[in-house]
């Protein structure tokens, strides 16, 4: 009997709708549109019929394997409360319009969602610590993050919303994130405004790169940062005016470089600023 099912084994079938699973096999499970296996232990979704359209109700699993929903046309998609994982491009390149994670989850794999084009909100589930890189990157019609309300967001990765060009509220980074990764938001043209909570301690290169429509960046009392990594906010075109918080030590290279800066307060903690960085 069939033992196992590589993860690109149905991958860009557009025309498979039904998945039948054969009486006595002990490995699988099939509702018709989903294959359910084991991965890691875990009951687990392995693949959706790629060519199927409208939403779809997932059977009670802890993970979603990877390229499980990869380039699927559902638009919407009801996750099961006791999801736990989710493996790498489990999402990626779909027709979700939304998406709404359950609270079980504690993290949004590598590339999970990248390019769907089509996804406008997302809501996270209050245990999610850690959006991985890539996880909405070119998610070009994305406009909505909703926090929970006990927001335990900890880690955003790198390129994580890349390109999400209609992004405009940051508000989902929270009162507990630590680490912004290298490219995180970068080009993210819409965003307005950012607030950098008191536990931020990285903000990685090309953090907010080439945010043009970015005008205000609020440095949070107490901020635990000490380095504003190289590139990190050039292209910003619209600051006018920034006040860097005390403990800064260091300012990297082109840092802020082609903004609109009119006013900059540096403050008497800081000892390097690097080439080209205003």
């Amino acid at each position: 009997q069939l033992e196992t099912v590589n993860a690109t084994a149905f991958l860009k079938n557009m025309s498979l709708i039904t998945i039948t699973v054969a009486d006595g096999n002990s490995n699988f499970t099939s509702d018709g549109e989903g294959l359910y296996g084991t991965i890691e232990n875990k009951p687990t979704l392995i693949y959706y019929a790629t060519g199927r359209s409208g939403g779809y109700q997932m059977d009670d699993v802890a993970s979603i394997g990877e390229l499980a929903f990869a380039y699927s046309r559902l638009s919407t998609v009801e996750l099961s409360e006791n999801l736990e994982k989710l493996q790498k491009n489990a999402f990626s390149y779909s027709r979700f319009v939304r998406i709404a994670f359950p609270d079980k989850l504690q993290g949004v794999s590598e590339e999970a969602f990248v390019q769907c084009d089509s996804l406008r909100r997302v809501e996270l589930g209050k245990n999610i610590e850690e959006i991985g890189d890539g996880a909405f990157a070119w998610c070009t019609s994305l406009e909505e993050i909703i926090p929970a309300e006990e927001n335990m967001l900890v880690s955003i990765g790198a390129e994580a919303f890349r390109s999400c060009v209609k992004l405009k509220d940051l508000e989902f980074i929270g009162k507990k994130c630590e680490i912004i990764s290298t490219g995180a938001f970068y080009e993210c043209l819409m965003v307005k405004e950012v607030t950098l909570p008191a536990s931020i301690q990285k903000i990685g290169k090309y953090s907010f790169c080439g945010c043009r429509g970015l005008e205000t960046v609020i440095f949070e009392d107490g901020i635990q940062l000490t380095q504003l990594e190289d590139w990190a906010f050039n292209g910003c075109e619209s600051i006018k005016n920034i006040i860097l918080p005390e403990g800064l030590k260091e300012i990297g290279k082109n840092c802020f470089l082609v903004t609109g800066l009119e006013y900059i307060y540096i403050t008497s903690t800081v000892e390097k600023i690097g080439y080209g960085a205003f």
